[in-house]
Order: structure tokens, then sequence, then C-alpha cells
């Protein structure tokens, strides 16, 4: 508001005000320090003033009429104000303040009019001294001012309080204003006036155009740090107070004899010019004035003296532009076809002359077409434009070549040559980012850091990536997003799938309820681990093309394709039915065996399936794998085997490949022959016919275990099997799934305890049989029980009873069998049927479980006997008892828990072979629940178990499984 108040217009014959009446010189000074105006500075307010006006109203949102009227003015003072602001604490002025009167600080005290610099009143009454017009600026060590003070006749100018509240220095002698300092060092009591930098300096200079062109005889004012105009003031003439002009010789120099105190010195060249101090860049003309602080000491372009370089006007009136659509552009790479980055070339205005495009680094390539076209190779030609090309617009279009070294390390130069002279320049800071999207292949073991491929594997070859199984099975691939470089790039990159065939999760290991990455994900640069981002892709449906999908990344609004993935989708799962539409199985069970043999005990193992018991086995499954890349190979390799539940290899063979036929010719689906999980080792070590042709590896043979196409695997009903499909273009990609042994949601695997006895010799004796580590009771009776019930999803546990003295258990392995006593009377080598009457009432059962007694010899000379629910009623000691003789056989124990778990009426308990449907093949010899002698251990042996009717429409395999005796999981 003071410096508004300050501008305007003074009554005519007023002395006491505060107004100054500015007009066009004040108002043109501003505006070529803002930068519209570059015009010289006079009275004068022409086109060229009217038109910087308006560009300054435009500027500020005030209505351009190119008049500097009271909505102008304060906006123009405040912008010229805030180009070098001030701020001193308050702390150091003066306090206007005394005897309890405060008026905040003291702003300001006049006197000059008191205190001439120099007195020229001898010239004439009146007479006009540039030094005497001016403001001093005074630095004292004293907190007060050593005189009372008059009030300022100007203080309660424009209006009462508006400088301060009160004045608090006085009341002083209104006549000796000037009480408080003086030049004369021999009065006392006052403050010595000194200049705070007394050197003096010879002052000299030169003007002269940017090629060293002399602006000879030109006019020139040059005004001193005091005020004084160097060639001298007019006095006393009309037209005093304006300065006398000097002029600069031939050379377009000038020197001054008379020495000047050091500081800034203001030159104005009255000639068409605009000037800035040698070294400084065109852009620092504004007009024909500059300043240059003059103290004998080199200026930070090697100056001692005044050295000054001008160019015409038109050289800083025509404004060149060089305007990037993106200060960012990506790095293009032989296989991505990232969009180029507009760069326009312009000058503000028509002009005669040129311009010249430069580039700080070749990090960046330019072309004259968005595609194809002509690269620039700064060769001083195809870099340089016309002065007509330039008003019309010149496009580049920007490439990136390689990665910065830093953030806008690209300087984009467009310097103009306006009338023969430098013109001026302008400038554009670019950066060159470089995307990288990285795939590894797959782990080798569980938490081993896969290789990544290499840029010719993920574009030429792709990598091979795993549809997604219902079951959540499959392996998913990773994907790496590393940081983008330069490091201190801030912008937020995106990967993209290139469509929908693919699709990217946080999580490696699938599992119901995962959310796939937005389409796009968007994650910024500096959030980017020095190790990469990692993402894990799975394929959606299978590709149809080799490469038709993939993933692109990208800088957010600015370009998609800085790097890319190539994948092809390939399908790899395990079917129950031996075709290219099966649907694929989320789990898999042990084989049964209940189409493996002939009557007289013989094995299927013939090259058909029907007649292979392995292709005729109702728990039988396939390997398919759905892979487009392979169309027409006819066959292809996969490999398989099982884990058990810590994912631990379960008897892997030395070799576990497994060959797959393409079912039609081209089709590029491929599935194996049948194939079978088993629980012990006798089916394990079973030779098998491969199925497959003659003419390819291992067609039309038998193959024995640890050899390729060996169609058997030995597994655990807690474990899984696992299927790779190592695909033949791509080293170290590996297609893996895991199906779990029998179905896990719901849970259908059962679990069964029994309670295992062992009756002594004699009290506190030995067992009948030996209980030792290692012995027959371990190694033989409970492995056969729970692989035989494995088959079919039970798990034998063992179970002792609460309070069952600890002495009598034994434990071997976490199971736990029971030595007991005979009770009086009994033989433990002949028990008769009161006698286990006599044995289960000493030994009762716990709730709904089996207990297994072995004794030396049984009264009725059977093998075994077994107290079922459907032979002893629920009050006879002897229910859920089985009785058995180890000597029977390895496969005793197993039958008589049979016959409880299944309960069965008919045929004594036994299996009864069924006579329809006519030629199957369950024969009683090969099942477990065989009526006759069982024999010894081998693959044709009685331990299987059908789910089937028998010959009395008894199905064992549903009733064991629903048994009270068989629990949940």
């Amino acid at each position: 508001d003071e410096w508004n108040e300050l501008r305007r217009a003074r009554t005519v014959g007023a002395i006491t005000s505060t107004r100054d009446t500015w007009g066009p010189r004040q108002y043109q000074q501003m505006l070529q320090e803002l930068g519209f105006y570059k015009g010289a500075i006079k009275d004068q307010h022409d086109n060229a003033t009217a038109a910087a006006v308006r560009q300054f109203q435009t500027a500020n949102g005030l209505a351009a009429d190119g008049v500097v009227g009271d909505g102008t003015w304060p906006v123009l003072i405040r912008a010229y104000l805030n180009l070098d602001p001030l701020s001193i604490p308050e702390s150091q002025f003066l306090p206007n303040a005394k005897d309890g009167c405060n008026g905040g600080i003291l702003k300001w005290l006049g006197c000059g009019e008191k205190s001439p610099a120099a007195s020229m009143l001898a010239q004439c009454g009146e007479p006009a001294w540039r030094p005497n017009r001016r403001t001093e600026f005074l630095f004292v060590r004293a907190s007060e001012l050593p005189c009372e003070a008059a009030q300022p006749v100007t203080f309660n100018l424009p209006t009462p309080g508006a400088v301060s509240p009160s004045w608090c220095l006085g009341p002083g002698d209104p006549n000796n204003r000037c009480c408080f300092a003086t030049r004369d060092p021999n009065q006392q009591d006052k403050w010595l006036i000194q200049p705070a930098e007394p050197q003096q300096i010879t002052v000299a200079g030169s003007i002269k155009f940017e090629d060293g062109t002399p602006l000879a005889n030109a006019h020139i004012v040059l005004i001193a740090p005091d005020g004084e105009f160097m060639d001298g003031e007019q006095i006393c003439t009309p037209q005093k107070g304006l300065p006398i002009e000097g002029r600069t010789d031939a050379n377009g120099e000038f020197s001054y004899p008379k020495q000047k105190g050091v500081g800034i010195f203001t030159l104005e060249i009255r000639a068409d010019v605009v000037a800035r101090v040698k070294g400084a860049p065109l852009t620092e003309a504004k007009g024909p004035v500059v300043c240059r602080r003059l103290d004998g000491q080199p200026d930070a372009h090697g100056n001692t003296t005044f050295e000054v370089v001008v160019a015409s006007p038109a050289a800083i009136n025509t404004q060149p532009a060089a305007t990037a659509a993106s200060n960012v552009v990506v790095v293009k790479k032989s296989y991505t076809n990232p969009v180029r980055q507009t760069v326009t070339l312009r000058a503000n205005n028509a002009f005669t002359g040129s311009g010249t495009f430069t580039r700080s680094s070749d990090a960046i390539r330019f072309f004259d077409a968005a595609v194809g076209g002509n690269e620039l190779t700064f060769n001083g030609v195809d870099n340089v434009f016309s002065d007509a090309q330039l008003v019309a617009g010149v496009t580049l279009f920007a490439e990136g070549a390689r990665a910065s070294t830093a953030m806008n390390d690209v300087q984009l130069h467009l310097v103009l040559t306006v009338n023969g002279q430098p013109g001026l320049g302008a400038t554009a800071n670019m950066t060159a980012v470089e995307l990288t999207l990285d795939v590894a292949q797959s782990r080798s073991a569980p938490g081993v850091e896969p290789p990544v491929l290499s840029t010719n594997d993920k574009i030429n070859t792709g990598r091979f990536v795993q549809v997604r199984a219902a079951s959540n099975t499959h392996e998913r691939t990773m994907l790496i997003v590393r940081q983008a470089q330069p490091a201190a790039f801030a912008g937020e990159l995106i990967l993209t799938p290139m469509n929908a065939r693919v699709e990217a999760f946080t999580q490696e290991t699938p599992a119901a309820g995962q959310v796939a990455l937005a389409n796009p994900h968007v994650m910024a640069n500096g959030s980017i681990p020095a190790t990469g981002a990692r993402f894990f892709v799975q394929g959606v449906n299978a590709s149809t093309a080799v490469r038709d999908s993939g993933f692109q990344l990208g800088i957010r609004n600015v370009e998609a394709d800085g790097d890319r993935v190539l994948m092809t989708t390939v399908q790899s799962d395990m079917v129950t039915s031996a075709t290219a539409t099966a649907p694929a199985a989320t789990f898999v069970r042990f084989g049964l065996w209940d189409n493996a043999f002939r009557a007289n005990g013989a094995l299927f193992n013939d090259a058909a399936e029907a007649n292979n018991f392995i292709g005729a086995d109702m728990r039988r499954f396939f390997i398919r794998v759905r892979d487009v890349s392979q169309q027409g190979a006819g066959h292809i390799n996969a490999r398989w085997h099982a884990v058990d539940q810590t994912g631990a290899n379960f008897q892997v063979p030395a070799d576990r490949t497994i060959t797959l036929i393409e079912t039609a010719a081209n089709s590029g689906v491929f599935l194996s022959r049948a194939l079978m999980l088993v629980t012990d080792q006798d089916d394990h070590n079973q030779n098998t016919h491969t199925g497959l042709p003659a003419g390819i590896p291992d067609g039309n043979t038998i193959r024995a275990r640890n050899q390729s196409n060996h169609r058997i695997r030995r597994a655990n009903m807690f474990g899984s099997v696992v299927t790779e499909y190592p695909h033949p273009l791509a080293a170290g990609s590996t297609l893996t799934q895991r199906l779990p042994l029998f179905q896990r949601s719901p849970e259908e695997r059962r679990r069964l305890p029994l309670q295992i006895f062992v009756l002594r010799v004699a009290a506190g004796g030995a067992g009948v049989i030996t209980t030792a580590a290692g012995s027959a009771l371990w190694t033989v009776d409970l492995r056969v029980l729970r692989e035989t019930y494995e088959r079919i999803g039970i798990r034998v546990e063992t179970v002792t009873a609460p309070g069952t003295p600890a002495a009598n258990i034994v434990t071997v392995n976490g199971d736990s069998v029971v030595l007991i006593d005979p009770p009086a009377g009994v033989n433990p080598a002949n028990v008769s049927f009161a006698d286990e009457t006599t044995i289960t009432t000493a030994h009762p059962a716990l709730a709904n479980t089996i207990r297994l007694f072995f004794v030396g010899g049984l009264a009725s000379g059977n093998g075994g006997e077994t107290w079922s629910d459907a032979i002893a009623p629920a009050t006879d000691s002897r229910r859920a008892s089985a009785f058995t003789i180890q000597s029977t056989g390895p496969y005793a124990a197993a039958h008589e828990v049979g016959h409880a778990l299944s309960n069965k009426g008919a045929s004594g308990g036994h299996y009864s072979a069924p006579a329809a449907p006519a030629g199957n093949r369950l024969h009683n010899d090969q099942n477990l629940m065989k009526q006759q002698f069982l024999g010894a251990e081998r693959v044709n042996g009685p331990k299987r178990l059908w789910d089937a009717n028998d010959g009395d429409a008894f199905n064992q395999y549903t009733a064991m499984r629903g048994s009270r005796y068989s629990r949940n999981f």
C-alpha cells in the first residue's frame, strides 16, 4: 500500500506529500526487470511499452488494455518487489519508543535536504545534483538515537497512523532534523556517517557486439554507486537533474580519470541495443541498461572492468522454444516399439536467421518422423533449421538409446542466429529411462533362486508358463520388475498383460482366494527393491500360437512398451480319462489292481490298455500336456515321482521319464499311457509294459523300476504325486504340477485306531512273538497292515488305553503295542473261545476301536479269528477283537482286521468272487478277505481290496471305509 501510494500523482504545488508522480520511466524499469520490456527507459509510453504492459497484464490475469492504471500498478509493484524480497528482523531496527510510548520500529527519518552530499548553491538558487537525491542506510552500534528527533512532516501521511501509531522520539527541533548524524568528524555526540566501502577505483570499460565489433561513438550514461552521473549533470538549466551523455570511442571503450568509490555502477546505452555483462548469457540482456559491481576484483566472468556485450533488440525479442511432450523418453530395445516423444522447436516471431539444435548426450536419438524417418547426425546441417521452419515449428521425434546416468542429464539446446548475430537460446532437459522386465526359469529346488532368462530366450523363445489348475496345484512363473534406470527416476511403472491369457500375483504358491494384479499394475519406481519386484504368473488358458501372450513394462502416462517378456501358456495336468477334453483331476488315488489278474493269477501286462493291469485299473490316471509349440512332434517326454507330506522325494527312481503321445496329428495335445501309484515294494518292483508304439524310444518294451517309462511309483497317503514337463525348447523351464493322494477338500482319508496286544508266554515273561525293534511285528505285520489299508485311504494308527502300565508298553518309531500276561488257566499256545472271553474282559476296547491280539496258537485250529459286530453281540467282551497267529503269514493280521472293518455276515465274512459280469477279473486268490491260506508277500498275493460287489453283493471297499471303527481324518 505504501508503494502504491508513492507512485500516485502529486497534487500540483504540494510540498509535503508521499506521492511521487510515477510514469512511463518507472513502469518501463519494472517491466524490464520482470522481462517484459526490452527497450530504452524513457518518459514515452510507446507501442513497445503498451505491448509489454499487455503481456504483463495477460500473465497476471488482468484486463489487457496496455494501460498502467490503478488495477495494474499494485500488481506490477508487488511483482517487482518480489524479485528480490527483503526480510529484515524487526530487532535490527531502532525502536520508535521512549518513556512508556511505543510506536513500533523506527522506519525512517528525513534529513537529506539539510545534509547535502555536496553543496551546489553557488551554481544557482535551486541547483540539481543527483548525489543529494539519495536514500542512505545507516548501520550503527547503538540502541537509540543520540538526540531527540522531531516528528517527520510526512509521518501522518497519507493518513494518521499509516506509518506508526505514535511518534515517541520527540519533541526535538524541527529546524535541526539531522541532529543525530554528521559527516564532520569534529562534531561530537552524533553518528559519524562514513562509506561502508571506502576503497576508490578508476572506472573503465568497453561496449562490443558478440563478435567483438565495437559499439563506437555510442551515447552512454554511467551512474556511480553514490548517484553521480560520471559525465556530469544539468545543474541549473531547464533540464536540470538530467545527465550529460558520454560517448564511447572508436573502439567502443570508455574511461574516467576521476576515481570513485566501489559499488554497483549503472550503464545506460542510448542506442537500439540490448546489453549484458560480458560472459553473461544473452537471456540476461533485458534492455539497454546494465549494472555491474566494480571493486577492482574479477567478477564471475573474469572481468575487472565494465565490459559489456550488446546485441540487436531483434536477437532478444525473438524467443526460441524447445518443448518436449514428455521430459522422459523410454529406451528402445530391438524388440520393443515405444512411441517416440515429440520435441518441438519454435521461434515466437518472424526473424532473419536460423536455429541450431544440439544435445548434450547421445543417450537420446532424434528422428524427423514418428516411425522410420531419418536420424539426425548433428553434423551441422541436419540439425540447423531456417527462420521460416522455426516460425512454423519443427517437430522432432525422440527415442531413448541408453539409460541416462542422472535425471535430466540430456540437455537440448536451440540457439538462434539473428541478423548474423547470436540470438537467444532455449533449453529443455530430458531423461532416457531404461526399463527391464525379467523372467526366471523354474526353481531347481524349493528356496533355490532360479536363473533369469537371457534377452534372446525371453523374446525369441519366450517363457513357457503353466495354465492354472482348479486344484491350485500348478507352478507359477517368476516375473521380475527391475528398478528403472536411472534409479533417481521418481515416476510410476506399469506392468500390463498383453492379453487375458495370463495373469500375475504377488504370491508364488497358488491358493484359494488370491486376487490377480490389477491391469495395469502400477508401482512407484522408488518402491522397487534392488533385487527387483517379484510377481508370479500363471496361464488362464492354453496358447493357440507360440508366444501369443506375455507382459509389458512401461511408464505410467508415458509409454507402455518399455520392455516385454513373451510367453506361451501350456496346460499340464493329470486326468483319469485318456481324452484330450477330459476334466483335469484334482487328486489321485492308489491303484486297486481290480482288473489286473487272469484266473490263474498271471498278471495282465500287455501293450493294449485293456489288457494291462495299469491301463485297466479303475484308479489309474494319465499325464496330459497341451503345448502348441510341439504341434506335430508326435511325442514328448515328462517326468513323474512322488513326494511325502513334507515335500521330500519319496523313493524317486533313477529315471523318472514318461513318454506322452500326441493324441492326433498336429493337435499339440499329448497323453501318457495309464499310470499307477502303489503302497508296497513288491508292487513298486513290478515290471510294466510301456504301452508305447514301436518306433519310438521304449516302444513296445517291458520296463523295470528305475528305467524310463516304468509306469508305477510308490507313494504314501500323506503325500502327493508330482509331474514335470521340462520344456524341450527352453532348458530350465519346467512346468510342474502336484496332486495330493486322495481328496483333501472335503477330506476323504480315514483313520483306523488299533489296540495291539501281544500275549506273553507266561506272566512277566516274553511275548509269544518278539516285540524288539526290527522284528517282524514292526517290519511285516504292522507294515502290511498300513500298506493294505492305505490303498483304500485308511491310515492305521496304534493306540493304548489310558492307565496301561508303562512297563507293559513297547514303543518303536512312534507305534505302540502292549504286552499282556496270560490270565490264569490260559495257555498262550492254545487259546480257546472261552480264553478269548477272559482275555478281552481283562483288556476292554476303547470306544469304536478294534483290538488285535497276537497269540501263540488257537484251539480252533484257525490261523486267526475275529469277533465282528455281525458275530458278537454288544454284551460279548470279544466284540471288536481279532486274534491272529503271526506264523499264519504276513497278510494274517490285516485279514483279521478286515473282518472287523467289513462286518460281513455272508460267506463267513470272507470274499466271494462274483460270477457277473462274465469275464470279470475279481478273483478270490488276490483278495485280502479270501478264505483259503494267505501265503507269502507277492504281487498276485491276497492283499487286494476292491471297490465292487462280490458274489454276495457286498462291497468291501465301502463297508470298510464306512465302518464305525473308521474315523474322520
